[in-house]
Order: structure tokens, then C-alpha cells, then sequence
């Protein structure tokens, strides 16, 4: 899948939870949120999840629990805007 918009997501997941070179790692791997490793180590097991579970060119990956990690028990596809809505709500909570 080299080049699919799912594996750029998958690798955009590795890169903010378990690269601490990466942009995105204070808010992600530094406090704590990982990938599962079965999406780790076998790409196919997440891609397989994704389109079982309504994955599509418009939506966007999400954490149900903001504090869990990334799996098949905590994770969705929903659009773009929404999670932006849901991201920028937890910051807000954060900071009050």
C-alpha cells in the first residue's frame, strides 16, 4: 500500500506517538499515546480495520478516549471538521 492515503495515515500515527524527532511527539508520544502494536508491526491488520469500519477518502482517523491510544477499540472515522472541532474543544479543556 505504499503511497495510499492509508498508509500515510498510519505512518503519520507512528511518527507523532513514537518519534521523538517528530512535530506532533510532545502531544502525542510524549504524554503517553501509543499505536497498538498489531497496527505496528502488521500494516495489513490496520488497513483491514479501516475498511471494515468505514474508512474513506473524506474522513479523518479518531481517538474516542483523546487520552487512549490508537486501536481498533478506540478509533473511528469521522470528518475532517469534526475532529479538528473535537481536537480544538480538548485544548480548551486543557487550558480552563
Amino acid at each position: 500500500m505504499t503511497g495510499h492515503r492509508l498508509e500515510n495515515i498510519r505512518r503519520g500515527m507512528l511518527a507523532r506517538c513514537h518519534n521523538p524527532n517528530s512535530k506532533d511527539f510532545p502531544r502525542y508520544g510524549a504524554r503517553g499515546i501509543r499505536v497498538c502494536r498489531q497496527w505496528r508491526e502488521k500494516p495489513v491488520q490496520f488497513y483491514g480495520w479501516a475498511l471494515a469500519h468505514g474508512y474513506a477518502d473524506d474522513l479523518s482517523i479518531d481517538r474516542i478516549d483523546p487520552r487512549g491510544g490508537y486501536s481498533s477499540h478506540n478509533c473511528r472515522w469521522i470528518p475532517l471538521s469534526e475532529n479538528v472541532a473535537r481536537a480544538n474543544r480538548a485544548r480548551r479543556q486543557r487550558a480552563a
